[in-house]
């Protein structure tokens, strides 16, 4: 019924927070929530707090007042995709390159002084400078900072994006003080990158994430931390069908997902990555039963 002229409203019954024993299931629903407005729909609500959020009478999470929204383009989505990626596996000389298709770094700017930057905010607005640790209350004060002494800057979208994690972030801390938003953030991350990987910016991402640029062999480590962001986050096969008012867990499609990706031809880096790591292997067990043999057969001196 809302038109250009007309606002049509509806009043819905609930319980603001806190709301006890269910603040953690509901806050989580809230992340998840924001999470997909900001990089699925890329239509987000930009002021989530404790105000605008309300437990319905069937458990449900309900947004409030949506006067301040704001809007992200899909190039734009797809770019800060890449760049949660790249923070937490902390590639911050792929990050500065992100970053100039964020506009938040002229692309003529030094991307290796810049890089340096990047790690310097990132780990000073981190408890124990570990990204997934990430404080956004933190990160807000030193962008701005970093902004006034340097080429970096934040776009007023990204402003509010911040804006409204750096809200939720607050909320979830009261409910869970051990709650990290970076970690709630890479299930959807690492899905994305999987199911998206046909487009080359996604796939050149995942290669740069699981496979070492010099070695050409496989991140083993890495690969197991994503297939574990995997398992232990909700199936996005169908966002909209997905029920948040509760936890769910990943479906067997999903990792169906990640060996049908290794077997596919966008999944050929790995196959290669795969390939050098058991050839590198073989070699070192084929040095090592070499030297084993040279010793045993070495002719030994008669005791005198």
């Amino acid at each position: 019924m809302t038109s250009k002229h007309v606002l049509a409203m509806e009043w819905v019954e609930g319980q603001k927070a806190p709301w006890g024993s269910e603040s953690k299931r509901l806050v989580n629903i809230g992340i998840q929530c924001t999470l997909r407005q900001i990089l699925d729909s890329g239509f987000f609500h930009a002021d989530p707090h404790k105000g605008n959020l309300l437990r319905t009478v069937d458990g449900k999470l309900c947004y409030l007042d949506f006067g301040m929204m704001d809007e992200i383009d899909g190039e734009l989505r797809k770019n800060l995709i890449v760049s949660i990626a790249n923070l937490i596996n902390r590639d911050y000389d792929s990050l500065a390159y992100d970053y100039v298709l964020l506009e938040m770094i002229p692309p003529d700017s030094d991307l290796m002084a810049m890089s340096r930057l990047l790690e310097e905010i990132f780990g000073d607005a981190s408890d124990g400078g570990n990204p997934t640790d990430l404080n956004f209350r933190k990160l807000a004060g030193a962008m701005r900072s970093v902004a006034l002494q340097s080429q970096f800057r934040l776009p007023a979208i990204f402003t509010l994006v911040i804006r409204s994690l750096a809200i939720l972030e607050g909320v979830a801390l009261e409910a869970d003080p051990n709650f990290r938003i970076v970690d709630s953030a890479y299930p959807y991350v690492a899905r994305r990158l999987i199911a998206d990987a046909g487009q080359p910016h996604f796939r050149e991402s995942l290669e740069s994430v699981l496979v070492d640029a010099d070695s050409g062999t496989l991140r083993w480590n890495r690969l197991e931390s994503l297939i574990r962001a995997i398992s232990n986050g909700s199936s996005f096969d169908d966002p909209a069908a997905v029920d948040l008012t509760e936890a769910t867990p990943a479906h067997d499609s999903d990792l169906e997902k990640v060996v049908d990706f290794v077997l596919s031809p966008d999944g050929d880096f790995l196959r290669a990555a795969i390939t050098a790591d058991a050839i590198e292997t073989l070699d070192a067990l084929q040095l090592l039963l070499a030297s084993t043999l040279a010793t045993l057969l070495r002719p030994r001196r008669p005791r005198s």
